[in-house]
């Protein structure tokens, strides 16, 4: 059996990471930012084949380096978003725990 976690972000809380630096005093112009972010989350470049590779070693960013080293003997994809300006996460498939799960968490820089 599978289990899936449902991960939901409000408009409000990916908004507020970006007011300080951002012009978004417009209704329209929130909602083309929301509308652009949507299009960068489902960009081909956050799908990660493989997740990690053989020659990465995990880091302070790893929240869980028993899963990071089954990813490098699993090789199964990962996938990467981001919350905010700051914070990128990082997931892939457990074949362990059967779920999807957290192998990195760090910062970003600016797009």
């Amino acid at each position: 059996m599978y289990r899936y976690t449902n991960k939901r972000i409000k408009a409000d809380e990916l908004l507020k990471s970006y007011l300080a630096s951002a012009e978004l005093k417009k209704e329209e112009e929130k909602v083309k930012f929301l509308n652009d972010e949507i299009n960068y989350f489902f960009d081909e470049q956050h799908f990660l084949i493989p997740a990690v590779t053989e020659q990465e070693q995990p880091d302070n960013n790893v929240p869980d380096k028993e899963f990071y080293n089954e990813l490098k003997k699993t090789m199964l994809n990962g996938f990467d978003y981001r919350l905010g300006k700051d914070t990128k996460i990082y997931i892939a498939w457990s074949v362990k725990e059967q779920k999807v799960k957290v192998y990195y968490k760090c910062c970003e820089l600016a797009k």
